[in-house]
């Protein structure tokens, strides 16, 4: 039975829910403070904004990504209007809970007024549409029990050293991509709810397995966010790229001041969620091209790569960033919108963008503009990507990194561009300049590696091989094709920015290719189906069997080629062939760990910090003498600024030929009890050497030992 909810009645509802969650924050109480904070910060603002401007009906989940994508926009920009205009007006800690909260609230009340006021305000239900059949009850019962297998696993993990339930949620997603297959099991509209939990599974599975932060980058950007938070003001003079990002700065700040969440579990829990909304929005954008079934084994596709779940969480802001390009997309691909509501949607995106991650952004530049240059080309009508957008785009892209950056972003730009010319006329031939991922990519050296590894990395290039495949059929039968051309061009673009990681020098380890890989699957992820359409097509034609261009035959080739690449990028064959120890039927039998074997001795364990190294670290920080400077290992390095918080540019990599006389030297567990040392290979893009201790020990000659816990140790 529809029903609808608006005007006054609606208004009084929102000053409700505001009055509730303003008492729950204030008053701190447990569980309404965090229910009703991310209510008022994360779906109110966005819900407004959508009846503003008056965009069309779409289905609940695809609205619910638009709203949150704006909310957070909001959120941002509170929190930056905030922080630069509150200490004219005398209130140097702009940033506190009580301000931030009062700000919200006057945004908050003022869309609510402004839609009432233009009739906007109405919100249609139909309750008939919340009564699902016993296949999506069964369906929703499977990703539970997907999600909760996953948390399990991890924690199981991290307590216990044994992984049987994380192989075995990984099974349960299996499974379920299989029975995807038949359409009298698992129902169409339950597609973007499924792509949404086993996204966010496997991004909890490998988060949860610590409580302690995994990574680099995510280690500075949680030293600027604890600066913030301590100040309660985000100094913007301060030079460097990540000071300039309202996603490390401000975003964080907000949330956990506001819902009272630690910055730890804010990134593990809040930002894997946002990040999971990603392939939701790539769902809805591909589903106006290649149909629901496709869309979905795209996205799973999407999803099956290794970074999206390891080094994505590293990278808090450009997970933020990646969901504005989504929605970036869906706009430019959606044509129910308006002119009007496209020009309001793709300026606050963008704007969203450029202050979540600048690598993004220059990725996103690069696109906008050889796609315009190809809308002019081929003459496309309506196309979305005009040159009014293009400038816009710049203009604010520019204007934020000059005055907010203070140019830092665009001297890091520059540095890229001269090492790869330098490169290009200099040492073009040598392999050394390659990423040392692309050399995997393309088969450089993976026949050394032990079979099962070798068959996955045989296995992972034989996808992208897919990917080409059906990238030149599309550009060949192009005008046959259902594509939208405008995302066709997107998709060019894409496949000369994946070459040119392959053959220009420093091009993809400068930006990091685990890192631009997953922007450019936005695009080339449907190619893969179309790549195995056309395998079957060509081999249809050779034998002149129709039967290999029945959908039946396609999805079940997709599948055989799909799963193993899941498998294998998830770790769980290397996990069963290459620590079978720490699989144990008995998930509450703990297993010891090997000490040689601290820093991989599991496969759903990447970049593991350990509570040893999170001590001493907090120690040296706490106790360090005047602004000595502390010397580490490449991976060691990020902690001692996350943890300690000493500034990034006192944190160096120790050279073992030329140790410090007075400094700090920092070993953590993986040191002292792995007995290795890793060190920059200054001949190899991305490469790392291994030292052995006693020759560290050597190198640094008679140190005194001024800290050590059974396991990380300083030397002075």
């Amino acid at each position: 039975m529809p029903f609808k909810i608006g005007g006054k009645n609606l208004l009084l509802g929102i000053i409700s829910i505001l009055f509730v969650a303003d008492i729950s924050i204030i008053l701190d109480i447990p569980l309404f403070r965090q229910i009703f904070g991310i209510l008022l910060i994360t779906i109110l603002p966005g819900a407004l904004l959508y009846k503003l401007l008056n965009l069309p009906p779409m289905s609940f989940l695809e609205k619910f990504v638009l709203i949150v994508g704006l909310s957070i926009a909001v959120l941002m920009g509170i929190g930056f209007v905030t922080n630069l205009l509150y200490p004219f007006m005398g209130i140097p800690t702009p940033l506190l809970t009580s301000i931030l909260l009062l700000n919200v609230n006057v945004i908050i009340i003022d869309l609510s007024f402004i839609s009432y006021r233009f009739g906007n305000l109405m919100y249609y239900f139909n309750i008939s549409n919340f009564h699902p059949d016993k296949r999506s009850i069964k369906t929703g019962l499977f990703l539970l029990l997907i999600l909760t297998m996953s948390i399990l696993g991890a924690l199981i993990t991290r307590f216990y050293k044994n992984t049987i339930l994380s192989l075995t949620c990984i099974t349960l997603i299996t499974i379920f991509i299989i029975l995807v297959d038949y359409d009298n099991i698992i129902p169409e509209k339950c597609y973007a709810y499924s792509i949404f939990v086993i996204a966010f599974s496997l991004l909890l599975g490998r988060a949860l397995v610590s409580p302690y932060l995994f990574g680099s980058d995510i280690q500075y950007e949680y030293y600027f966010a604890q600066h913030v938070q301590n100040n309660s003001y985000w100094n913007l003079f301060n030079v460097g790229n990540l000071n300039s990002m309202l996603s490390v700065n401000i975003l964080p700040i907000a949330f956990s001041n506001l819902v009272d969440i630690s910055f730890i579990w804010m990134y593990k829990i809040f930002f894997s969620f946002l990040y999971a909304l990603v392939p939701v929005g790539l769902y809805y954008m591909y589903n106006t091209q290649i149909g629901s079934k496709k869309s979905f084994y795209s996205c799973i596709f999407f999803i099956s790569f290794f970074s999206f779940f390891t080094v994505m969480l590293w990278l808090p802001r450009q997970e933020i960033a990646e969901l504005y390009l989504a929605l970036l997309m869906i706009v430019i691909t959606n044509k129910k919108f308006s002119e009007f509501q496209q020009l309001a949607l793709l300026i606050i995106f963008t704007w969203s963008l450029i202050v979540s991650h600048y690598g993004t952004t220059y990725i996103y530049l690069l696109y906008l503009t050889f796609v315009w240059i190809g809308t002019r080309i081929f003459r496309l009508k309506n196309a979305t990507t005009k040159i009014q957008i293009v400038v816009i785009s710049y203009l604010m892209s520019f204007s934020w990194f000059i005055s907010i950056a203070n140019a830092s972003i665009f001297y890091s730009a520059v540095d890229i561009i001269t090492k790869m010319t330098d490169t290009i006329f200099n040492d073009l031939v040598s392999s050394n300049s390659i990423d040392a991922d692309i050399s995997r990519g393309v088969g450089i050296g993976i026949m050394d590696l032990p079979i099962w590894h070798t068959l996955g990395n045989l296995w992972i290039s034989g996808c992208q091989a897919v990917i080409v495949i059906g990238f030149l059929y599309t550009l060949i039968k192009y005008k046959e094709m259902k594509y939208n051309k405008e995302f066709f061009l997107f998709s060019i673009v894409s496949m000369v920015l994946l070459i040119a990681c392959m053959v220009v020098p420093h091009f993809a380890s400068s930006l990091n290719m685990n890192r631009i890989y997953p922007i450019i699957l936005i695009w080339l992820a449907p190619l893969f189906l179309q790549g195995i359409e056309t395998i079957l097509l060509i081999i249809s034609h050779l034998y002149k069997n129709p039967i290999l261009k029945l959908d039946t035959t396609k999805y079940c080739m997709t599948l055989l080629i799909l799963i193993p690449y899941l498998l294998f990028n998830s770790g769980f064959i290397y996990e069963i062939t290459d620590n079978p120890a720490n699989i144990n039927v008995n998930i509450f039998s703990k297993n010891e760990i090997d000490p040689a074997c601290y820093s991989n001795w599991t496969r759903f364990v990447v970049s593991p910090i350990y509570e040893q190294n999170v001590v001493s670290c907090k120690w040296i920080g706490k106790y360090r003498i005047g602004q000595k400077d502390v010397y580490t290992d490449t991976s060691r390095q990020s902690e001692i600024s996350g943890y300690g918080l000493i500034a990034p540019g006192k944190v160096h990599i120790l050279n073992t030929n030329e140790p410090p006389n007075e400094e700090y030297i920092y070993f953590g567990l993986q040191n002292v009890k792995g007995n290795v040392f890793l060190a920059e290979d200054p001949k190899q893009a991305h490469s790392t050497l291994y030292y052995d201790m006693p020759t560290v020990y050597n190198a640094i000659g008679m140190k005194n030992k001024i800290y050590t816990n059974d396991g990380a140790e300083f030397y002075s």
